[in-house]
């Protein structure tokens, strides 16, 4: 859907101009004025702002970063943020900035212009992404660059270099001029971003449609009516333009800036392309909504899915069809943004699709006016954080914020014992300790701290001691005992728990809390878990733990990813052991489908190795490799989601789990030292797994999947036994060592699976 812009003052923002699709031409041709419509009964209603968007602006002005921006916000189709802010030009004569503002979007231009045309032509069976260069343009036939596939050139790997020198006489055959640069790479052997490659797809669109790109492109924005999406502004345009850069003893003002685009009349595959932010939004929605436009279907659902789909370019980035994905240039998205795709402009322009929350923020500037030393980028970061902290949002709190809400009504005139750690912490980020010695009426004497001490970067054995924060004793359960004492819990009220589990059964903090439970009934003391999401959503996946094989690292009769929250876990755990249920503060608003990705809570490390809920999520099932001869990634900065080991051929278990469908990951070939565990010190070689749909993730059955591949490659080198230590289910462990079909270790999974369903279904609190 196209934003419904609310102010039309040229000195704000403007209303989109629409009209009737234009002829086939390359440049739209001027057209009369529009008639002055009738003065509204009621002033317009002021454009929707975010204040942090308009402080992050307002600053970088102040810096010099650019003379003036125009900011628009889309999120899940409702303008969030429109605003034009500062100089539309400083020379040759100052003028304020409007929101109808028509901007040189430079290299906007290859995925807004260049990639949808050669996808128009994919979708009329004209062209295919696998077709080779030289297929199209016979010229390239010798050249290095002939062997490039389309898709090669449109994600920049096709070993172009990024620009080279003009020569007299480029502009009249580009192909020869770029045919004429040397290659840095044989196709498909790394990412390099190139001008030259945009040049040619340019003309080869030109050469396959017998149209020039911007005709072709009009099969997109005419019934769109997205009449500024052009080429060569006209002079109504160019009025609006703003200027960049003085050539020639003039100001370009709706002329291109980039020399190469200049040099072919304005019309390039890389560069050329003007428009608003209202224009640059509506194509980025027409992706989002799978080709659909106010109703209309512009493009095919298959055709848009596949321009966005991610490819991996050598040798650890990821495009899509003319977006960039995951790769050096990606800093507009910030730091919150996750999956997305966008693009950035050498001028000042750019855009970031967060496809999530269907968020879209588009920032056009002119940072070269007037004297082309402005620069955007911390511009671009500041405001998409900005607007992370609207529609990132927590959807979800914790037990901790449940309770403070009330004032911590249920713990007051309670003289009570404190099991937490660092990682446990309010939404505003302060630790529950600090948050409750300092809640009136809240007496707490003391502090317990489970495995990885209070701080949760600890390896190994703890002894007691005292926390900084508060002042408090601190008693270790994870050092010569593993529960409370009598003595310790006799003179307290009650036993207060708020720990981060991560929803994987080896995980220790649920045996800390049964250890607790168990304790604290001896004493006969009350214990009230604060409850938190399960990082890892509610799904079930894996073997039920075999009765004769319960330890510390698995006190629960329940498979590796069990679904429960800790709360839960503790009455299950109660009514496994016979001692009374724990009282549970519930979290709220949290439901069992959405795991830790979707509360936009943010993550606090709950132990060394987990840095991010994706590592929480890998360790649930890669966790289960560790002492199987394998690095599982620990001592890196990426552990779960790097197996290897000296032995092993990365590119051929690369291919192996590919070939095995996992969802929601992609495999990646990989070199990596550990620093601590298996291997330390050691290069070893294996694959990295990449997260794109954390909830289609089976982290179990990945990390069965591997063993599987591992017994096919590395037979000799691969010993299954090794998956017993935390697997500790002899059926599937039997299983993996014949090398059963992988049908009937599924079936066998989901007979568990379906088994623990209907078993904890008494415990569950949460829809």
């Amino acid at each position: 859907m196209r934003p419904l812009l609310l102010l039309c003052s040229a000195l704000t923002l403007g209303c989109a101009r629409r009209a009737p699709p234009p002829p086939d031409v390359v440049s739209a041709a001027p057209s009369p004025s529009a008639p002055p419509s009738a003065p509204p009964e009621t002033p317009p209603a002021p454009a929707p702002h975010l204040a942090h968007v308009d402080a992050v602006v307002e600053a970088a002005l102040a810096r010099g970063d650019a003379p003036g921006a125009v900011v628009l916000v889309r999120s899940g189709g409702v303008t969030l943020h429109e605003r034009a802010y500062g100089k539309l030009s400083v020379e040759p004569w100052p003028a304020p900035m409007r929101g109808d503002a028509i901007f040189d979007l430079a290299s906007l231009t290859k995925p807004l212009a260049t990639a949808l045309a050669v996808m128009v032509l994919v979708e009329d069976g004209k062209l295919a992404l696998s077709d080779r260069v030289d297929a199209r343009l016979p010229e390239a036939r010798g050249h290095d660059v002939g062997a490039a596939t389309i898709e090669q050139l449109l994600v920049h790997t096709s070993g172009l270099p990024a620009d080279a020198s003009m020569k007299p006489g480029d502009e009249l055959d580009p192909v020869a001029a770029v045919l004429g640069a040397r290659a840095l790479a044989t196709p498909g052997e790394r990412f390099v971003y190139s001008d030259l490659g945009y040049v040619l797809l340019a003309k080869l669109v030109e050469r396959v449609a017998g149209r020039p790109l911007p005709n072709v492109l009009r099969r997109v924005t005419s019934p769109m009516g997205l009449r500024d999406l052009v080429f060569v502004p006209d002079a109504g345009q160019r009025a609006r333009a703003v200027p960049t850069i003085r050539r020639e003893g003039a100001w370009l003002k709706g002329e291109v800036h980039d020399p190469r685009a200049a040099k072919q009349g304005g019309v390039a595959g890389h560069a050329g392309l003007f428009g608003t932010a209202s224009d640059v939004a509506a194509i980025a929605e027409l992706l989002l909504d799978g080709g659909v436009s106010r109703g209309t279907r512009i493009l095919r659902e298959e055709t848009t899915r596949e321009l966005l789909r991610p490819r991996r370019v050598p040798p650890h980035g990821q495009r899509a069809l003319g977006w960039d994905v995951d790769t050096a240039f990606t800093h507009q998205r910030g730091k919150r943004f996750g999956r997305g795709f966008g693009h950035t402009g050498f001028t000042g322009t750019s855009v970031w699709v967060d496809q999530e929350t269907r968020t879209v923020i588009v920032v056009l500037t002119s940072r070269l006016h007037p004297d082309g030393k402005g620069d955007v980028r911390r511009l671009r970061a500041g405001i998409a954080d900005a607007v992370a902290e609207t529609v990132l949002a927590p959807r979800a709190r914790a037990g901790i914020d449940a309770l403070l809400a009330d004032g911590a009504a249920p713990l007051r005139g309670l003289k009570l014992a404190l099991l937490t750690h660092d990682a446990a912490r309010t939404l505003g980020g302060v630790t529950t300790r600090e948050a409750l010695a300092h809640a009136d009426g809240v007496n707490i004497v003391r502090l317990f701290a489970p495995e990885h001490g209070l701080s949760g970067k600890e390896e190994g054995k703890r002894s007691d001691g005292r926390d900084a924060a508060t002042g408090l004793p601190v008693v270790s359960l994870y050092g010569d005992r593993r529960s409370p004492s009598d003595a310790e819990l006799a003179d307290v009220d009650a036993l207060v728990v708020d720990l981060v589990d991560v929803g994987a059964r080896s995980f220790t903090y649920a045996s800390t809390l049964g250890h607790a439970l168990v304790a604290a009934s001896r004493v006969e003391k009350r214990v009230i878990v604060l409850d938190r999401p399960n990082p890892l959503g509610g799904a079930v996946e894996g073997p039920l733990l075999d009765d004769d094989k319960r330890g510390f690292v698995a006190s629960a009769r329940v498979p590796p990813r069990h679904g429960l929250t800790l709360g839960e876990l503790g009455m299950k755990i109660s009514d496994e052991r016979g001692v009374p249920r724990p009282e549970v503060v519930r979290a709220v608003g949290w439901r069992r489908e959405a795991g830790y990705w979707k509360t936009r809570l943010p993550w606090h490390r709950p132990s060394p190795n987990l840095g991010s809920a994706t590592s929480a999520l890998l360790y649930a099932g890669i966790g289960l490799l560790e002492n199987c001869s394998v690095s599982v990634g620990r001592g890196t900065d990426a552990p779960f989601s790097l197996i290897g080991a000296p032995w092993l051929d990365g590119e051929r278990l690369a291919r192996h789990l590919t070939a095995q469908g996992h969802p929601g990951v992609r495999f990646e070939p990989a070199l990596f030292t550990p620093r601590a565990a298996t291997y330390v010190g050691r290069v070893v070689g294996g694959v990295r797994i990449v997260v794109d749909e954390p909830a289609a993730v089976r982290p179990v059955r990945l990390a069965l999947g591997v063993a599987v591949a591992l017994l096919e490659i590395a037979p000799s080198m691969f010993d299954p036994r090794g998956i017993g230590v935390l697997l500790r289910n002899d059926r599937v462990l039997a299983m993996l060592r014949r090398r059963a079909p992988w049908d009937e270790l599924v079936a066998a999974l989901e007979t568990d699976e379906r088994a623990f369903e209907a078993d904890r279904a008494p415990f569950l609190l949460y829809p």
